[in-house]
């Protein structure tokens, strides 16, 4: 799931999510999920699926804390910031840059 999330392949990830029991918010070793992975590639409309279809956890953290809205906006990817932003996404919070 979360290769095809990096790489944009939509129908793949339908089928991957359409399989009974599948977490659309699995971690990897990174904690990062495929709504992550999604939003560091620029795949706006892989993200919009994500949100929208599959109910992805907006505003997960990975560990480093951050966000996939955090990863968007440091990427450049001016369209799925757009995107997370509607659907209520927030980036790092000063006290997630403070943490040892």
């Amino acid at each position: 799931m979360h290769c095809a999330a990096f790489n944009g392949h939509k129908d793949t990830l339908l089928e991957i999510a359409g399989v009974s029991g599948t977490d659309v918010n699995m971690r990897n070793e990174d904690g990062r999920t495929p709504l992550h992975l999604a939003a560091e590639g620029g795949h706006t409309e892989t993200v919009e699926m994500l949100v929208s279809i599959f109910h992805a956890e907006i505003n997960a953290k990975d560990q480093k804390f951050f966000t996939p809205l955090s990863l968007a906006q440091m990427k450049g990817h001016k369209k799925v910031v757009k995107v997370l932003k509607q659907h209520g996404g927030v980036g790092r919070s000063v006290l997630d840059m403070i943490r040892p």
